[in-house]
């Protein structure tokens, strides 16, 4: 059946009720994409619509093949996810439970690489100017990724805690402690031991800036150990913004002890690149303006610190995966596919670039890439041209000036 048949699309959606999706689910685990082609689109426009029974009906569709469809259906799925996310906000209580419901479905069923795509979805959706149901939904599906995929967390904390940040400073209670939530959630996924048992006091200087000189206290007294990386900057590289700006001269200090101590540890400068420019210009107007003479010294040697690291990047910048590039590998590696299977191929290609950045390169880990792959081009096709793709994936991120330093060291 083609994807474009608008009469059995039709017929399909005057079957689904919000008592009753399976109808749905039974049609894709039948014909796959073809259906999923245009029945996604008349899901959305139901959506959009002002009918409140269809709007209820095509949300209940949606939970119900997140649930029993994916990884199959989720390149046509997940980009439902806006829509569900906006009638959280709807005036009827009903519409506002069915869109939670689906939101929650997609997010808990997606595949891990496909958190990415839905992070970016999910930060849209904090805007202060939305409802706040709507942002509260938002918060929440974010806190329940770290739990489903922590690396893509993780790596994507640089662009959650400026975004978390303001939710948690909410006038709206129900926003605030969402907003907490979220990133107590994100603290959880930063994988350094050194800084773990700080969670609650991070959250809580974000809550309540008085409390920033007692809590530098307290991180300033911690032993570093292990390798700092773009997590951990990420999540507390904020609050020794904040403890540099104080005018207590000792909570200066303990920000540049902090900041002294947690570079010495950084193994990948490029890792520091993106807090660099925050950092120095604050480190060195107190090493400008600090009176008190061991104080600017310990300054002083944070400032060293961070130019040390600026020196060593010089010029690099973090390897990251490029969409444009790795599409062309998948097209170049298949060869000739269906036109209808450009959305899949290009699904495919962003869980790529997800796993890419957050190397995991074994083929667990690519395994819903190859099923959405499998039902592009067919199974033999797609394992044939997995095993090349992930390798030259793992090649493109590979670091060249790692093994000149080696060289040198």
């Amino acid at each position: 059946m083609s994807g474009f048949d608008i009469k059995a699309v039709e017929d399909l959606m005057s079957k689904v009720t919000i008592d009753d999706a399976s109808a749905a689910v039974d049609a894709v685990k039948a014909n796959g994409k073809d259906y999923l082609i245009g029945f996604t689109d008349s899901l959305k426009a139901s959506c959009e619509g002002d009918d409140v029974s269809k709007q209820e009906s095509a949300l209940a569709a949606v939970a119900a093949l997140a649930a029993g469809t994916f990884p199959l259906s989720q390149a046509y799925i997940l980009p439902l996810l806006p829509s569900c996310l906006t009638l959280a906000g709807s005036k009827t209580v009903g519409v506002r439970a069915a869109a939670t419901k689906a939101a929650t479905a997609i997010t808990d069923n997606m595949s891990p690489a496909a958190a990415s795509t839905a992070l970016s979805m999910l930060f849209e959706a904090m805007d202060s100017k939305l409802n706040w149901q709507i942002r509260v939904l938002a918060l929440n599906l974010l806190a329940a990724i770290g739990d489903h995929a922590p690396e893509q967390l993780g790596y994507a904390l640089p662009d959650v805690v400026p975004v978390v940040t303001p939710c948690i400073q909410d006038t709206k209670k129900q926003v605030k402690e969402a907003g907490a939530k979220a990133m107590t959630a994100a603290c959880d996924v930063i994988g350094n031991r050194d800084i773990e048992h700080m969670t609650a006091s991070i959250v809580l200087a974000v809550q309540k800036p008085a409390e920033v000189p007692q809590i530098m206290h307290k991180l300033a007294g911690v032993t570093f150990v292990q390798s700092v990386e773009s997590p951990a900057l990420a999540m507390v590289v904020p609050l020794l913004l904040r403890g540099l700006r104080e005018r207590k001269v000792a909570t200066q200090r303990q920000s540049a002890v902090i900041i002294d101590n947690m570079s010495k540890l950084v193994d990948n400068a490029v890792d520091a690149a993106p807090f660099l420019p925050l950092l120095l210009p604050e480190v060195r107007k107190c090493a400008e303006s600090c009176s008190n003479p061991e104080a600017r010294e310990v300054v002083e040697r944070a400032l060293k610190q961070l130019e040390r690291l600026d020196g060593l990047i010089a010029g690099r910048t973090r390897i990251e995966a490029n969409y444009e590039e790795v599409l062309k590998l998948f097209k170049d590696t298949i060869g000739k596919y269906p036109k209808e299977s450009e959305k899949d191929i290009e699904f495919c290609t962003v869980m790529a670039c997800s796993l890419m950045n957050t190397k995991q390169i074994l083929p667990e880990a690519w395994s819903d890439v190859k099923v959405n792959l499998s039902e592009a081009v067919g199974s033999a096709a797609a394992e044939k041209a997995l095993k090349v793709i992930m390798d030259k994936c793992e090649e493109m991120m590979r670091e060249p000036e790692a093994e000149t330093e080696t060289e040198e060291g």
